[in-house]
């Protein structure tokens, strides 16, 4: 169910735990975002090799080591069987109603059935 975190142990390690992951992720999301804030590949390729492309590195080592669940013990694909039934809320929202889907979410009034 996901990586496993203290919260059940002491304060202090949940505390740990919590500075980590957040610094964990700032990280990652600067390091990915880069490229679109400088929108050119050579300064891009630059900024990754003055990181020595160390979280590439950590992705592809978290990737082919991790384990991976047999088949038999993955829940089955539910896609084939009935739709969920909608909410209350979802029947009533405008964007839902067959006739006006397509233009209200794609803005394509000429091209959306009717």
């Amino acid at each position: 169910m996901g990586i496993h975190s203290p919260h059940r142990g002491s304060a202090s390690l949940k505390l740990a735990y919590d500075i980590i992951t957040w610094v964990a992720t700032q990280i990652a999301i600067c390091y990915t975002v880069v490229p679109f804030v400088l929108l050119a590949v050579s300064p891009s390729l630059k900024f990754y090799r003055s990181w020595y492309f160390c979280i590439h590195i950590i992705c592809l080592l978290l990737v082919a080591t991790m384990p991976v669940k047999p088949r038999h013990l993955r829940p089955k694909d539910t896609s084939e069987g009935p739709a969920p039934p909608q909410t209350e809320a979802l029947r009533s929202h405008p964007a839902m109603d067959s006739n006006t889907l397509g233009q209200s979410t794609l803005g394509c009034r000429g091209i959306a059935k009717h």
